[in-house]
């Protein structure tokens, strides 16, 4: 009489356990990477406005700001190459490859030391190229 109500009970239980479970393991391995290289892309293109009167005349801000910029940028490169654990397929439907996050990585190291003593326009080419990696719309 009571066996059938268990047995509902229990394959109920052992059916929203599973579905959680396999929830969580889309979240955990899929939505949260994704969420965090949209995001760091996003400090990305916060840092490159908020630095760029730096790079964009090299040598003429303090040596602190400098470094701070310096810093910063360098911090965003490391961040970046972090998050590249992305699935290959989400990159794509984005735009992305692993090979445009590393040279974007690459991009921001070279504005990191570029802030000292470099080129103006190499630095605002730069800046671009980094941009059209990411597909950042700043202007």
């Amino acid at each position: 009489m009571y066996e059938t109500e268990f047995i509902t009970a229990g394959l109920t239980i052992i059916g929203g356990v599973t579905i959680y479970v396999i929830g969580e393991l889309i979240n955990q391995f899929l939505i949260k990477p994704m969420v965090g290289l949209k995001e760091e892309i996003g400090r990305v293109a916060s840092c490159l406005v908020y630095y760029s009167s730096i790079y964009s005349n090299p040598g003429t801000a303090s040596r602190d700001k400098q470094l701070e910029a310096s810093n910063e940028l360098r911090l965003r490169a490391s961040e970046l190459r972090a998050k590249m654990n992305v699935s290959d397929k989400w990159l794509r439907m984005h735009n992305l490859s692993k090979d445009k996050l590393k040279k974007a990585s690459g991009g921001l190291i070279f504005l990191s030391n570029a802030l000292f003593n470099g080129e103006a326009i190499e630095n605002h080419q730069q800046r671009k190229e980094i941009e059209n990696l990411l597909n950042i719309e700043n202007e």
